[in-house]
């Protein structure tokens, strides 16, 4: 492997190249600046639309909210009703007076 002279993302333990030219410093700084500018421009349009996103999200869990407890329910019915059991193991003087 040849050393690309990306001393941010050497992959080298021992890197030989210690030299970064000003160029490279300008270009990771830039790569920097456009990740914070992106990710300043995805939060506004968020605040933005942050209403319509909650309801759309809140409408969307409604809609497969039982499809995914029966999923649920069904793949751990074993360990449901183990825990269960235990439960009324652990407490059964208390369902006796309710009985």
């Amino acid at each position: 492997m040849q050393c690309d002279h990306d001393c941010f993302h050497c992959v080298f333990d021992d890197c030989i190249d210690d030299e970064i030219t000003e160029q490279e410093m300008l270009d990771a700084d830039d790569h920097e600046n456009e990740q914070k500018r992106v990710g300043r421009y995805d939060h506004q349009k968020y605040m933005a639309n942050r209403d319509a996103i909650l309801e759309k999200r809140k409408k969307h869990y409604q809609e497969i909210k039982d499809t995914v407890r029966a999923r649920y329910l069904e793949k751990n019915k074993e360990k449901i009703r183990a825990y269960k059991h235990e439960y009324y193991l652990k407490h059964k003087e208390k369902w006796r007076k309710h009985a």
